[in-house]
């Protein structure tokens, strides 16, 4: 089984290689940049929110600036994107992260998980998706690593079993 599965790695990166979507928020593995896409991408397409990306990353390229910019300017930046109290609580995270993390984005699977926890536990929304920063940033393996392993495992499986019903009957 375990050869089976390497068999499955290498197709499967190279297929990634060939058809991944270039996308601005993966160009480096900066916690903000992924942080400030997830929650644009929330209810939004992602060739709406690339335009946003741009525009937002070139006038807050940084947390501390993000931490320091004007409501008014900020709520600017977002217009179009909807869901304002979403800019809203991406600044008040940081203006946290710049008070108790010295303006280090938490960027393990258990520190973003704490920050969430100790800072946003009264919101019925994560505004701080610890998930997908610690996947996509992370170099610990965390539960949502392995969750998204075991979901591309299950669905591969489930390929292959189609494919040998269909052939063999």
């Amino acid at each position: 089984m375990q050869k089976q599965l390497q068999d499955i790695v290498e197709p499967l990166l190279q297929w990634y290689e060939e058809n991944k979507r270039e996308l601005p928020w993966r160009k480096d593995h900066d916690p903000y940049h992924v942080w400030i896409s997830e929650i644009m991408l929330q209810q939004t397409r992602i060739e709406a929110v690339k335009s946003y990306y741009h525009r937002f990353m070139e006038e807050l390229p940084t947390l501390e600036q993000l931490a320091g910019v004007q409501e008014e300017e900020l709520l600017k930046l977002w217009e179009g994107l909807g869901y304002y109290s979403r800019a809203r609580n991406l600044q008040k995270a940081a203006k946290l992260v710049m008070e108790h993390y010295d303006g280090k984005m938490p960027d393990t699977y258990s520190e973003s998980r704490a920050f969430h926890q100790t800072h946003f536990l009264s919101y019925s929304v994560s505004f701080f998706p610890d998930s997908p920063i610690s996947l996509f940033v992370a170099v610990h393996p965390c539960p949502q690593h392995i969750l998204h392993i075991v979901n591309l495992l299950r669905d591969l499986l489930i390929l292959l079993w189609q494919n040998a019903l269909l052939f063999h009957g």
